[in-house]
């Protein structure tokens, strides 16, 4: 599991080190350290020049040491797999303001900024992969795309050597929720899905691209209802359960994660003693919800979890590992 970022505007935008938990060891370690704070700079756009220091959200920018600056907590990092990237572990792809990719056999950036012109918002975001294809989707489903490409440079404010090409910006014309939210990455199914409080939906983004299609992708969503035999899908359709900043709530952010060997989506909830809870039926429009005897949560989040509760493989065992604060203990729990 990759750890990064975390906060608002009140972050420290050097606060930008990518951390490992490893499933074998359940040990952190550094990936790449935090920048020091005398990198921190904005673009003075009025003279067009950097300056020193730090200036809202709205001035982040490249940092001084050539790394992207911290990002949101929001589902920010993406892992990008080795066959794709060319090397034996992949790489990260950090989605801030600027945008950086982290190569994990070296633990280094390749140059971590472009699109300069059009800065990125953070707010409730999931960034996901497909190739080299990246999109920002965020409120009402709008999307940015970028090509990212290795040989793709293009040139912009802030760089003349900038990784990447901005593709351009397009909607689904499906308006969803915008916060209080869970977001889960499907990615051997090339789908994505936002889960809150009743108002679901599935982006087939792997269809949406083979479509050559970036005006509209309305037809690549599905509206998805939860049902259950056990009553649990009630949970999922209470609003109460998705509120923002609330220690009792139960899947604003929750931890969720698609299992591709078990054809299904784990949800946990954010609060000690809440379910974990299996949704099945990723085929079709109508999923199962199911609550797992005897699989509570040992920690509250009160934050939220977003993707710091990943599935990972030993042997024959399928295990979720969680990570609910910067405080609490790592939990693992065996789901097959």
């Amino acid at each position: 599991m990759f750890v990064s970022g975390g906060g608002h505007a009140d972050s420290h935008f050097c606060e930008n080190g990518v951390y490992a938990l490893e499933a074998d060891t359940m040990a952190f370690s550094t990936i790449v350290g935090r920048s020091p704070s005398s990198a921190a700079q904005y673009w003075d756009a009025s003279r067009g020049v950097f300056v020193a220091g730090m200036q809202g959200v709205g001035g982040r920018a490249p940092l001084a040491d050539g790394t992207a600056p911290a990002s949101h907590t929001y589902d920010s990092l993406v892992w990008i797999p080795s066959n794709i990237v060319g090397n034996r572990r992949g790489a990260i792809l950090m989605f801030a303001h600027t945008v950086g990719i982290i190569d994990l056999d070296t633990g280094s950036y390749d140059t971590p900024y472009y699109n300069g012109d059009s800065p990125v918002d953070l707010s409730y975001k999931i960034c996901v992969s497909d190739g080299w294809n990246v999109l920002h989707a965020r409120a009402n489903f709008h999307y940015r795309h970028w090509d990212l490409r290795p040989t793709t440079r293009t040139p912009t404010i802030w760089n003349s050597n900038s990784r990447g090409a901005f593709a351009g910006s397009f909607s689904s014309g499906t308006n969803i929720v915008y916060d209080n939210k869970m977001m889960v990455r499907m990615p051997q199914r090339r789908e994505f899905v936002v889960l809150s409080g009743g108002i679901n939906a599935r982006c087939r983004m792997g269809q949406g691209f083979d479509s050559g299609d970036r005006t509209g992708w309305g037809r690549f969503h599905d509206a998805i209802t939860i049902t259950s035999s056990d009553g649990s899908h009630l949970m999922f359709n209470d609003s109460a359960n998705w509120r923002d900043r609330s220690v009792a709530t139960h899947f604003f952010a929750a931890g969720g994660t698609y299992d591709h060997w078990g054809n299904c989506i784990w949800v946990q909830s954010n609060v000690a003693g809440g379910g974990l809870f299996r949704l099945t039926g990723l085929d079709g429009n109508t999923w199962t919800s199911e609550r797992v005897a005897g699989a509570e949560a040992l920690s509250t989040s009160g934050n939220g979890t977003y993707h710091r509760c990943q599935l990972f493989v030993k042997g024959m065992a399928r295990c979720l590992m969680r990570v609910s604060s910067t405080t609490g203990y790592p939990e693992v729990c065996r789901v097959a």
